[in-house]
């Protein structure tokens, strides 16, 4: 797996324009895509804006989950455990742990920044894309982009077209997600149904190996 065609543009030529309609956290919050005003005042939730059925919003959350999963089997990384229901205080989750493969923090930046781009794909692709959606597939990822910030060098940025843009990143993630997406999606109907799997299980769904204990 190899995301060098995006990564050689580290600099970033090329970037989205970014909005900053929203708050998180105290700080304000860019998307690629506007936040709707009626989001916004708080006439509707995020889960009115998506408008999802609920099996429907299963299969996104899945999708988001093994966005960050899949990539991270496929490069050497030992998945522990994919779920996409509540658990404790952990709603949709993945949770990977190093095994020493070569260039393993950035392959493990990749995988975090392949959530919410393999959830927009996903939308995509069924035939239920639409802007409001996409701004809210963003704004869940408020947890992955955070943990990107803290943990990526350089920092990214937003449109400043300084250093490595957010929108590189993106690039990143949709090319590995090209090289892994027929697997992804053997395995999305396999952890909605089961709502929960483990690494080994993932493994057998996408037909890749399991990293061994180092």
């Amino acid at each position: 797996m190899n995301p060098s065609q995006s990564h050689s543009r580290l600099t970033g030529d090329v970037v989205a324009r970014w909005h900053y309609d929203v708050d998180l956290f105290g700080e304000p919050y860019p998307t690629r895509h506007p936040v709707p005003d009626h989001f916004r005042t708080g006439a509707v939730t995020a889960s009115e804006l998506m408008g999802l059925t609920p099996e429907q919003g299963l299969a996104a959350v899945a999708a988001h989950e093994l966005g960050h999963a899949v990539p991270w089997l496929a490069c050497g990384l030992r998945v522990r455990r994919i779920s996409i229901v509540p658990d404790g205080r952990l709603g949709g989750h993945a949770m990977a742990l190093p095994t020493g493969v070569d260039d393993e923090i950035r392959w493990q930046a990749v995988g975090v920044a392949s959530g919410e781009r393999a959830e927009d794909r996903w939308l995509r692709e069924a035939g239920l894309w639409s802007p409001d959606r996409a701004a809210v597939t963003e704004m869940s990822a408020c947890q992955d982009r955070a943990w990107l910030m803290e943990h990526t060098t350089p920092r990214p940025t937003f449109g400043s077209g300084d250093g490595l843009d957010f929108t590189v990143l993106h690039d990143m993630a949709d090319s590995v997600l090209d090289q892994v997406w027929g697997r992804l999606t053997a395995a999305l109907p396999v952890l909605v149904r089961q709502r929960v799997m483990s690494g080994e299980e993932l493994a057998e769904c996408t037909g890749l190996p399991f990293p061994s204990r180092r």
